[in-house]
């Protein structure tokens, strides 16, 4: 997928990750002018830094604030300018470390959807996120960063459970076939029963 987003470049990424700010009942969508960070592992340190598309997350985020998506324009530090920074979360860092090309240096937007509204509210976010794209003169790629099933290595943090395969597989398909409809399937899955320690 990141070599396809370079292929294209396009002027603006957007990010929706599930581990950036979390506010409760709320949507974040980042409106700060930078998004930078760095994720250390395995004696390595990695760094991102990315100049943020402030003008179409408040076009978003006044289009969700029309139709009473409960959703927070958020910043960090200053108003304006290098001090107007969001630390960048692994959902973010981790997808953007395979779009990058010498040279392409496109804006990003990242939003921070929550659990804690209606799902129908959710899609109606992911429907006006695509109207917002559709009405832009810019190019947008949509990257949905998710690790859906965490159990796949014993000696990772949360063990291994055969399940997540399981699970990571059906999400594969139901993406790869364009059969969005039965990610309804999924919304009330209890991971605990599914994943056990997970």
């Amino acid at each position: 997928m990141g070599k396809n987003i370079i292929k294209d470049h396009p002027d603006t990424i957007i990010v929706l990750t599930p581990h950036g700010l979390r506010l409760k009942g709320f949507n974040a969508i980042y409106t700060s002018e930078n998004c930078r960070g760095s994720l250390a592992a395995n004696g390595e340190v990695v760094e991102l830094a990315y100049a943020c598309d402030k003008e179409m997350a408040l076009e978003i985020l006044e289009a969700v604030d029309m139709e009473r998506i409960p959703s927070v324009g958020c910043n960090f530090g200053g108003m304006t300018g290098e001090a107007s920074n969001i630390e960048m979360d692994w959902g973010t860092i981790i997808p953007l470390w395979f779009c990058q090309e010498e040279g392409y240096h496109p804006k990003i937007v990242v939003i921070g959807p929550t659990r804690e509204i209606e799902p129908q509210q959710l899609i109606r976010l992911g429907e006006i996120i695509g109207e917002v794209v559709s009405n832009s003169t810019k190019s947008v790629a949509l990257i949905a960063s998710a690790d859906q099933g965490h159990c796949h290595n014993e000696n990772g943090p949360y063990g291994f459970n055969p399940a997540s395969k399981i699970y990571d597989k059906q999400i594969n398909y139901i993406i790869e076939n364009n059969k969005m409809d039965e990610l309804w399937s999924f919304r009330n899955i209890n991971n605990s029963l599914l994943f056990g320690k997970c």
